[in-house]
């Protein structure tokens, strides 16, 4: 083999050598493909949370009914200082959205209609002196005059509960027998007895209304009715025995007159 011949082995080799080098270095350099390992097992802590899951997703669900609930009592509530019921003042002349049963509430001339407070007033129809202090025109009473008295009811229909309170106007002698129920599902819930002979010092007339009040806040965004009860029969000689009154309308404040309740019972808490 000639000189020429060698060199040129010689050179090969020497490529050769130096390509192995090059590619064993990068080859160093390289990270392992062994280094990506796969997730580990479930940890304790990790099921452990998988457990509270269900408990989160309970909380989620009290937290959306309590949601629903405030969203509830803000659209129930009226934003309005007032919201008034059906016919509440009997402001149509008639017991539209009321029921009357008994002869208590029938007026002067036999008919089972609200009192004018004008035609009252023109034609003596009053205890003593004339009807006063009303905002309507016409209230229900048990005194269509003279001294005979019957007993008998006056209930709304249910109504939706907007408002903390029932404002009303109230003339009512101090009677067991006399006295308006907060109906709830039917039934007594709330009981008030008034005497509005107590106002102005112990001598109001039996004739002037007053400003009275129930409470409502227990009974929000429910349906409730109120009730007016005259057991009396009859008369007596020192107090006559009447009640009379309208003006409902429910409101954001208590306006009742001090010193005319004189009994209040709540008969069914449950509500």
């Amino acid at each position: 083999m000639n000189v020429k011949m060698l060199s040129i082995v010689a050179l090969v080799l020497v490529v050769l050598v130096v390509a192995a080098f090059l590619l064993l270095g990068k080859h160093a350099q390289a990270p392992p493909t062994h280094v990506i390992l796969p997730s580990p097992p479930t940890s304790p802590n990790t099921l452990s949370n998988k457990t509270t899951a269900p408990q989160n997703a309970t909380t989620n669900t009290t937290s959306l009914n309590t949601t629903r609930n405030q969203t509830t009592y803000i659209n129930c509530v009226s934003p309005n200082p007032t919201f008034p019921i059906d016919n509440g003042d009997f402001g149509t002349g008639t017991y539209a959205g009321w029921n009357i049963t008994g002869q208590g509430f029938i007026n002067s001339q036999g008919k089972a209609l609200p009192t004018n407070l004008s035609f009252a007033n023109q034609n003596d129809q009053y205890y003593g002196q004339p009807w006063s202090n009303y905002g309507g025109s016409y209230f229900a009473t048990t005194y269509v005059g003279g001294i005979s008295l019957s007993t008998g009811n006056l209930t709304s229909n249910p109504f939706a509960v907007r408002e903390p309170y029932l404002d009303f106007k109230i003339s009512s002698a101090p009677s067991s027998l006399l006295y308006l129920e907060l109906l709830y599902q039917g039934r007594p819930y709330y009981i008030e007895h008034f005497n509005t002979l107590n106002a102005s010092g112990g001598n109001n007339p039996q004739s002037t209304f007053e400003n009275a009040t129930l409470p409502l806040f227990n009974m929000l965004c429910k349906n409730v009715s109120v009730r007016v009860v005259s057991g009396v029969v009859g008369s007596i000689s020192t107090v006559h025995d009447l009640i009379a009154i309208g003006d409902f309308v429910q409101s954001k404040t208590p306006v009742q007159t001090p010193g005319i309740v004189i009994n209040s019972t709540f008969v069914n808490s449950t509500a």
